[in-house]
């Protein structure tokens, strides 16, 4: 009778165990798929600006974010030449410039897809005077 209930716990154990391995991965699986990558992205669009402008701090040239952007292996193509009006929707700034570079800073979530997008804003002398974020949610 002690083997046959010996045997019961280890079998359970086991099972427990693979079922406890199983589910460690599905959820690690959920979290890589569902959470930005780096802490700098969670939490609020003024947060993540707010890191973003620690980074690449306002007055900053062209040159400069690009090669932040480019060592974060993010898209960093300038468009200039334009006359962004304060409050302008696209790219969203409160404060205007003449040229911007967007860029998809992270992307997460399943089944809602949220792009998160960082626009550096740069006045006529190409120097930094706004970041804004903006998240997108593609809700299939």
């Amino acid at each position: 009778m002690r083997s046959v209930r010996r045997h019961f716990v280890t079998t359970t154990g086991k099972a427990i165990l693979g079922v406890a391995g199983t589910l460690a991965i599905a959820v690690g699986a959920f979290l890589a798929v569902n959470v930005p990558h780096s802490t700098h992205y969670w939490g609020s669009d003024q947060r993540v600006a707010a890191y973003l402008r620690s980074e690449t701090p306002l007055g900053s040239s062209v040159t400069v974010v690009q090669r932040w952007l480019q060592q974060k292996r993010l898209e960093a193509a300038y468009s200039g030449g334009y006359i962004i009006r304060a409050g302008s929707d696209f790219p969203p700034t409160k404060v205007g410039g003449s040229g911007f570079i967007q860029t998809t800073i992270a992307s997460y979530g399943w089944p809602f897809e949220t792009a998160m997008e960082g626009f550096y804003i740069f006045d006529s002398n190409e120097r930094l005077c706004d970041i804004t974020i903006r998240r997108t949610v593609d809700a299939i």
